[in-house]
């Protein structure tokens, strides 16, 4: 099939033009592969591999747009290609119509203005609406700029094939398998309430925007007694090191994350009026995202106005007032309501 067309703008500004590449791109497709492959060793073909390969890419695109699943998105630049993707199906029994594969190139000079994102968004979103319900693909295991993108929009690791990858220089490659359930949650659930299991806490070192970094102190694994999700605990810290305060997230939603939210934060006295709250919440959405979570909780005292202001400053709408019951351990420390915020990631 072919996607919708749709415009896309990078970081610099620039609009890009996203849709499924046609036969008669077939040239200019074999030279954006050559291309890459010949940047980067990151790629599963040599550069000469290409070669006198535009009938065979010819016959792979007519197969895409026969087929009511399978697609291309692919980026283009006053009309030349710098970006190539593709949704495939990983076996063709039934047993596997719910799998498939995923793979994606772009040209190094475009490699830092968003294009990565915005091409597995659309992909993810088309192949959720095709009817797949897992997304599949697999990484060099020292191509950490990738894991690192496809960890932000909820792929998981899954496994690793041993020296997957042999080079010219005669050095191998592990690769590691990642796997994205289309089906919100189900990895986090299927992973963080099976008895016996510990929760998968994931790498925080992408945690930082410049200004700050996240700085993590421990982490905690479920209570289900005491009501507590597993926990990230964090210092806010400048650039330097320098502590400026303290946050968590809690993953996943359970009747106290309703009262107590999803995300704690405290900054101290000589570093506060300057956000730095709010920017360590949204560091923190973008882990809450790799674990699969489509919105979060935020709350806070009525009475607490700079709060509140971090609240609304990370993107959080007011959904009310609540009061808290009495079994809630916040109650007893003698607090009676919360502001109750809602981030959506959806």
């Amino acid at each position: 099939m072919r996607i919708r067309e749709q415009e896309v703008q990078l970081k610099d500004g620039r609009r890009v033009l996203l849709k499924s590449a046609s036969k008669e791109h077939a040239e200019a497709l074999v030279r954006h592969r050559r291309a890459t492959s010949d940047e980067t060793y990151f790629t599963a073909a040599y550069p000469e591999e290409w070669e006198g390969a535009a009938g065979r890419v010819r016959d792979r695109i007519a197969a895409f747009e026969s087929d009511g699943e399978e697609f291309l998105v692919t980026a283009f630049l006053d009309g030349e290609i710098i970006g190539d993707a593709g949704i495939f199906k990983v076996k063709g029994s039934a047993k596997c119509q719910h799998r498939c594969g995923f793979g994606i190139s772009i040209l190094q000079e475009y490699g830092n203005l968003g294009l990565g994102s915005l091409m597995l968004k659309a992909a993810l979103g088309q192949a959720k609406k095709n009817g797949f319900e897992q997304v599949e693909l697999g990484v060099f295991e020292d191509n950490v700029k990738a894991i690192r993108l496809y960890e932000k929009y909820g792929f998981q690791k899954m496994g690793r094939c041993f020296r997957a990858y042999k080079l010219k220089d005669g050095t191998y490659r592990d690769e590691i398998q990642m796997v994205r359930v289309l089906e919100e949650g189900v990895l986090l659930k299927s992973q963080e309430f099976q008895k016996g299991k510990a929760f998968p806490f994931l790498d925080t070192g992408f945690l930082e925007d410049g200004e700050i970094k996240l700085v993590l102190v421990k982490t905690a694994q479920e209570d289900q007694k005491k009501g507590y999700l597993p926990a990230y605990y964090f210092d806010i810290c400048d650039k330097n090191g320098q502590k400026m305060g303290i946050c968590d997230l809690r993953v996943g939603h359970n009747a106290n994350t309703h009262y107590s939210g999803n995300i704690g934060y405290q900054v101290e006295e000589a570093y506060r009026g300057r956000h730095y709250a709010g920017k360590a919440c949204l560091l923190l959405f973008e882990l809450a995202k790799r674990h699969q979570m489509d919105y979060l909780s935020i709350t806070c005292n009525p009475d607490n106005y700079a709060s509140r202001r971090t609240c609304e400053y990370a993107g959080g709408v007011l959904q009310g007032i609540i009061s808290l019951p009495e079994w809630h351990e916040m109650y007893g420390a003698g607090a009676l309501e919360k502001c109750h915020y809602h981030v959506d990631f959806r």
